[in-house]
């Protein structure tokens, strides 16, 4: 109806005498009758405007001196008042959907694989400008669509390991896991066997990891390191990184004594400490945050804690500093040293402020919200945890969901609302059901049971005795104490630990 009125209008404005047939017999007869009326300039606007998804004042005149519609640029309102046009309140025009998939339909291949060629060379462009995450994020999306539609797959993958790589990284760091999985998940899947040994096939796996798929990414990396052999993946940077990237996807579910094992025999195959800094860090760090410290050997966390956190900063590695304080920030609430944990933490929040590695901003300020609550400061240690709960949503890092339903339960557990204690406690269970973290569900059982010793007097003997029995098999050692305090009645708070 709206074209039929477009169309009358530019009849009766032009002077041409209007009849039943200038409206023809059903929806395409419409449209082509409305072309019929538009001026050449106006048609070839149209046409160069209706391949991309939607159109601004930049956009509008970049395509038009770039195809040289012949139309004025001074007449965009002129053009954004054609019915099919509508504007959002971010000023970006969209044309109607049916318009805009006739049109195209109609489009030489040629002239549609120009136009798409022309938006990526903007958003390109776009792209080295802009170094907000929001504005790479939406950036990026448009780039992808424009190069799905001009690229083959072979060649698209090559282009983003050539050519975009840096701006994925960023945005990886970033923690931005729901949105890489939603823009590359189809392209990974479809081409994974051609993009092992790859930085693009290493980030994808990274993010399938934060995701809550752990297993899952744990057989791709090994299906990939398993054509090689020991000593030539502790020699090459890049298979030493995914070999780190499978033990710390393994260590939610893994006992710890297996992952130990794993670490401690590729070590002896390590002769590139030196030559491989960044990687034998990450070995340092996993030893030290990831198997020592649930473990209970603090002595051995801390040792190896020391040395990851110096080789970090002697390489300027922000990412390895970050991750690094935060565990030792947690070996210190281990201890009972609150006072230095929170001054740690709140040092390596800054870093990663100023790094812009939200990613790791999150997780420690989940750990200054756990210092808060050891320390009686409660309802502040609940604003943080509300304040980060969206933002771990909205990344998609499901297993810190999970961790922030816990941590919020263990809160109300200390103020004694125990009913919404309860509430944060299944929200947490049906998150670590979902993704199969061990490590999680055990917490979460225990503080259910803490809550139960709280609220009626008494927790369950037979779950307890599961806990601990599962707790032996995989090692850890901190909460195998915490149950034993549950076992015994005792009512002080009990440390969680963010792995």
């Amino acid at each position: 109806m709206d074209l039929c009125v477009d169309t009358y209008y530019k009849l009766l404005n032009s002077g041409r005498k209007i009849s039943v047939d200038s409206f023809g017999g059903g929806r395409r007869e419409i449209q082509e009758c409305f072309l019929k009326n538009l001026s050449d300039s106006e048609i070839n606007t149209l046409r160069v405007l209706v391949v991309p998804r939607f159109y601004d004042g930049l956009i509008f005149e970049y395509l038009v001196k770039a195809f040289q519609t012949g139309y004025s640029i001074v007449r965009i309102e002129d053009f954004n008042s054609l019915s099919f046009v509508k504007r959002d309140v971010n000023k970006k025009c969209y044309i109607h959907v049916l318009m805009r998939d006739e049109l195209k339909s109609l489009m030489p291949e040629e002239l549609k694989c120009l136009v798409d060629k022309k938006m990526v060379s903007y958003y390109e462009k776009s792209l080295a400008e802009f170094i907000y995450v929001d504005d790479i994020k939406y950036l990026l999306a448009e780039l992808l669509y424009h190069l799905k539609a001009s690229l083959k797959e072979d060649k698209l993958m090559i282009y983003i390991e050539q050519r975009q790589l840096s701006v994925i990284k960023k945005l990886q760091v970033s923690g931005e896991t729901s949105y890489l999985l939603e823009q590359f998940q189809d392209l990974f899947y479809t081409n994974k066997t051609s993009l092992a040994g790859t930085e693009f096939f290493s980030v994808m796996i990274d993010m399938i990891h934060l995701s809550g798929r752990y297993t899952e990414a744990v057989q791709i990396i090994s299906e990939y390191l398993g054509s090689f052999s020991q000593v030539e993946i502790s020699s090459s940077e890049y298979l030493l990184s995914l070999f780190v990237r499978k033990i710390h996807h393994q260590m939610f579910y893994t006992p710890l004594k297996t992952i130990l094992y794993e670490i401690n025999t590729m070590l002896d195959s390590f002769k590139n400490k030196d030559s491989l800094p960044l990687q034998y860090c990450e070995i340092l760090f996993m030893l030290g945050a990831h198997v020592f410290l649930p473990m209970g050997d603090f002595e051995n966390a801390q040792t190896h804690l020391v040395q990851s956190i110096r080789i970090a900063k002697k390489i300027n590695s922000s990412s390895l500093i970050c991750r690094g304080l935060r565990k030792f920030a947690e070996l210190l609430c281990a201890k009972g040293n609150f006072a230095p944990a929170e001054k740690i933490c709140l040092y390596a929040i800054e870093i990663a402020h100023s790094n812009s590695l939200l990613r790791y901003e999150l997780y420690l300020n989940c750990v200054l919200g756990e210092i808060k609550r050891l320390n009686g400061i409660t309802n502040e240690a609940i604003r943080l945890f509300s304040e980060i709960f969206p933002i771990a949503s909205s990344m998609g890092i499901k297993g810190w969901v999970g961790h922030v339903n816990l941590s919020l339960g263990n809160c109300y557990t200390d103020l004694g609302k125990h009913s919404l204690a309860n509430e944060y406690y299944e929200k947490a269970l049906i998150v670590y059901n979902e993704i199969g973290q061990k490590w999680g569900l055990i917490n979460a059982e225990m503080m259910i049971q803490r809550l139960l010793l709280l609220s009626e007097n008494g927790a369950d003997i037979n779950v307890l005795d599961k806990l601990c029995k599962e707790l032996f098999r995989l090692g850890y050692g901190v909460v195998s104490e915490h149950i034993e305090r549950i076992r015994n009645s005792e009512l002080e708070a009990i440390r969680f630990e963010f792995l």
